[in-house]
């Protein structure tokens, strides 16, 4: 299943009656065509919702490992300034 409009994401899900859509819009500051995808074989057992949060799950943990990389990668331009002011 494939969600590619921000009007369908409005439609589909509500959250304590604001669209879900206005929500995202609001406080992320997405750009207006959201994509939402997802493997239906993988989580076809379980609730959509349930699979919404795992997949916020995945996305924030990806975040995470990317800002471990940012910091591994600072600290190794700062070290090769070091050398270069040797």
């Amino acid at each position: 299943m494939v969600l590619n409009s921000r009007n369908k994401l409005a439609e589909l899900y509500e959250w304590n009656s604001n669209p879900i859509e206005g929500k995202i819009l609001e406080d992320y500051k997405l750009k207006l065509d959201v994509t939402l995808s997802y493997n239906e074989t993988n989580m076809k057992n379980k609730s959509f919702e349930s699979q919404l949060f795992e997949m916020i799950k995945e996305i924030k943990a990806d975040i995470a490992n990317i800002k471990v990389e940012i910091a591994e990668m600072k600290a190794d331009i700062t070290v090769l300034k070091g050398f270069h002011n040797i």
